[in-house]
């Protein structure tokens, strides 16, 4: 018995060391993946830019602004200074800027007065970690920025404990009811449609060659074409399915919350499932047989996860791994979920119509190239 296993152990390690993808796909793929996640979690750095709004004539309204953005700059936090709130909270929605702070006068007559008041603040909350480093670095400046006015002014600091400021939090996306969940779901929404869609096809695809279905197929009036355009709609509907029954579990099992509507989701998460069906065609000229395509798994998905954004904001990583990611089409499915589901955006906005179009454009690319490679493997 102990024989017949060593000689099944020596059978299977003479395979390996003979396939020339198996091999590498064992030994360098694990380590690649590796240094792949450990470069974005040790470069990922969010670059925060703060909007100061001064609202009144009173002389200490600038003097805290000013303050307060030499107390950002101090802590290598941007600042931008727009004429209104109304004007920084579209900076926040355009991207301009990760949150806001509104210096009025009943906020500085509190500072010189040595009293709490509460400053209004605004917040993006569609991304984690930025929303936590930002409103960090506000608290931080809010604390030292009116004492260091009061000082200046009186000679003295007679606040009361925790600083003058009280924050009135104005959340431009989400809101307080949404936790660490709700924003990251969208993210995970088009990843496990991408996953599941992009793995099944891709071994079935491979199945249908190595069982020599493919070529059967083939030997019909159904053309290349035909077989791959079926495939795709097949996914596509099976993926609208898995979408309603995410949303379902996530609404009434998890409690999630989102602010756009049912419809927009399940139409972004169609073209995410084509777009995922597609990339299957292509990788699977490359694979004749299931345990192939299951070796391709790994590298095909595992470093469209750490760079898309499902783990860090794209704009926090390497200027390198930022254009990366302009290649991966799951980037874009991310991107297109996040507005609809976090941002409350129509379907019509235009930036969720580019991304549509740009996962369109990759599936329309990746179907042609996958569809001329598509061959019937050989007797």
């Amino acid at each position: 018995m102990i024989l017949r296993i060593l000689r099944r152990t020596q059978h299977f390690l003479t395979a390996i060391t003979r396939d020339r993808r198996g091999l590498p796909s064992l030994l360098f793929v694990p380590v690649g993946l590796l240094l792949l996640m450990g470069w974005v979690i040790k470069s990922a750095d969010n670059d925060i830019t703060v909007a100061i709004v001064a609202e009144g004539d009173h002389w200490a309204v600038g003097d805290i602004a000013a303050q307060l953005r030499d107390t950002f700059a101090e802590n290598d936090v941007d600042t931008i200074q727009p004429a209104d709130e109304a004007t920084a909270e579209q900076a926040l929605r355009d991207g301009d800027a990760d949150g806001y702070i509104v210096v009025d006068e009943a906020f500085a007559g509190a500072v010189l007065g040595g009293e709490r008041d509460d400053v209004r603040v605004g917040i993006t909350g569609d991304s984690i970690s930025v929303k936590d480093e930002t409103l960090r670095e506000i608290n931080r400046a809010l604390v030292l920025a009116p004492l260091r006015v009061l000082r200046e002014a009186t000679g003295s600091a007679p606040l009361t404990e925790g600083g003058a400021a009280r924050v009135d939090t104005v959340y431009v996306y989400g809101g307080e009811e949404y936790d660490s969940f709700d924003e990251l779901l969208p993210a995970l929404f088009a990843f496990i449609i991408y996953l599941t869609i992009f793995s099944s096809a891709l071994v079935i695809i491979a199945s249908d060659r190595a069982m020599h279905t493919l070529e059967r197929i083939m030997a019909t009036p159904m053309r290349r074409w035909e077989y791959v355009a079926g495939t795709v709609l097949g996914y596509t509907v099976m993926a609208l399915i898995q979408a309603v029954s995410i949303v379902l579990a996530a609404v009434f099992v998890l409690d999630a919350h989102f602010a756009g509507n049912v419809a927009a989701i399940l139409i972004v998460t169609g073209v995410v499932a084509v777009s995922g069906v597609s990339l299957s065609v292509f990788f699977s000229a490359f694979a004749r047989s299931e345990p192939e395509a299951m070796q391709m798994l790994p590298l095909a998905l595992i470093p469209q996860f750490i760079i898309c954004g499902v783990l860090f904001p794209i704009s926090a990583m390497p200027d390198v791994l930022q254009q990366v990611a302009r290649f991966l089409p799951v980037t874009y499915g991310v991107d297109a979920l996040q507005d609809v589901m976090l941002r409350g955006r129509a379907l019509t906005d235009p930036e969720v119509l580019a991304d549509i179009a740009v996962m369109l454009a990759f599936a329309a690319f990746f179907v042609v190239l996958g569809t001329r490679a598509l061959q019937p493997e050989e007797q």
